[in-house]
């Protein structure tokens, strides 16, 4: 979460993006560099999708089981390009542990997670890459990219950090060798693999997840049971929706939503006065919270001298982790917000796996998964009178 380009309206990335995009231009520096010298390439495509709709794969040779696997010659600079609308890591683990991407603060499990110190800028090799170091860098934004040369032979596995069935191998041989892959059968692949592999998986999943579950209760209300994502069981597909979007309940029913993948999301009804709920802020070790700057403006100096310098050892902290519940009846005004829910091998804190807000005030009410907002997971609850 750390390169200048950023999708539209996402805060997460649109902050850390502005707090670090002095680290990241060196990074870019030098990766440019190689890119001057005469070698060959290959470029490649890291998730497809738009929208809602995410396919988690590296785009590979399908010559190659999974299709998520390539081969190039020694000396080859291959280049890996967002396809989709969501982000995705290229993470060479070299033999380490992956890190987790949320991490407590050492203070405490009482203080808000934060993004983790090793992940805030990108781990790049400062030439051409042996294989033995460990890399890392996120793709942030549709058509951003990031090469690597690779100088040794051998089979080098990367994953996605976010999604873990995401793993694709690079193999590097000899010059001459036979079956290197082609940029033409790479861009063949890409251009057809959502629509071969994945179009009737999608309409499968809106067919049979896409409605609200009702069970009623003592009382004569009903709680409504919402999927909050969902996937395609076992393979790469995500759909970044609520499902269904929309909900129309009677006045004192419940809303129960719950995770139905590995992704973790939230449940953000913002205030109809006052600021909107902060997501991302940066904490101090004493516990000082400090206001992120808006989404597009730049951090004001002090700021910006603050988190450059590793005396103070400011944090990204994740505000909108911790769950805001003004009253366990949505009161048609208040700010809501469920926290993280769901699991996630990445994210090294407790979550719960569901969360309910009963509603009492008729109305139409929308709300969001503000770390998939910017993909369109939105919904709306209509209460009747």
């Amino acid at each position: 979460m750390f390169v200048p380009r950023i999708a539209p309206g996402n805060i997460v990335l649109g902050l850390v993006a502005l707090l670090v995009a002095s680290v990241v231009a060196g990074a870019a520096t030098s990766q440019g560099a190689l890119a001057s010298q005469p070698q060959p390439s290959l470029r490649l495509i890291a998730g497809l999708g738009d929208g809602i709709v995410s396919a988690n794969q590296f785009v590979g040779d399908p010559a190659f089981p999974g299709g998520n696997r390539v081969r190039v010659a020694t000396g080859t600079s291959v280049t890996w390009t967002l396809g989709s609308s969501e982000p995705h890591t290229v993470t060479f683990p070299a033999g380490q542990p992956l890190p987790a991407f949320a991490v407590p603060q050492p203070e405490g499990a009482d203080r808000l997670p934060m993004l983790n110190p090793a992940l805030m800028a990108p781990t790049l090799p400062s030439g051409p890459w042996d294989g033995t170091t460990f890399v890392h860098f996120e793709l942030q934004g549709p058509g951003q990219e990031f090469s690597i040369a690779f100088a040794a032979p051998g089979s080098f596995e990367y994953v996605c950090i976010f999604h873990p069935e995401m793993v694709a191998t690079v193999e590097v041989v000899a010059a001459g060798s036979a079956g290197i892959t082609t940029q033409a059968t790479v861009d063949q692949y890409a251009a057809t693999h959502l629509a071969a592999a994945h179009a009737s998986q999608v309409a499968e999943i809106m067919a049979t997840r896409n409605r609200a579950e009702r069970s009623e209760s003592r009382d004569d209300t009903s709680v409504w049971s919402v999927r909050a994502g969902t996937s395609w069981r076992g393979g790469h597909l995500d759909i970044l929706a609520f499902l269904p979007d929309s909900v129309t309940i009677q006045r004192g029913d419940t809303v129960l939503w719950y995770v139905d993948q590995s992704l973790p999301h939230t449940i953000t009804f913002q205030p109809v006065d006052g600021p909107p709920l902060e997501f991302v802020s940066v904490q101090l070790p004493d516990g000082t919270l400090l206001p992120a700057p808006a989404l597009g403006e730049a951090p004001p100096p002090e700021l910006l001298a603050l988190l450059m310098d590793p005396a103070t050892s400011p944090r990204l902290v994740f505000t909108g982790a911790a769950a805001a519940r003004p009253s366990p009846v949505h009161d048609g005004r208040s700010g809501y917000n469920s926290g993280f829910i769901g699991e996630h091998p990445a994210i090294a804190v407790p979550m719960d796996k569901t969360w309910a807000l009963t509603f009492d005030a008729p109305g139409t009410y929308a709300y969001t998964c503000v770390i998939h907002e910017p993909m369109g997971m939105k919904g709306t609850i209509t209460v009747l009178p």
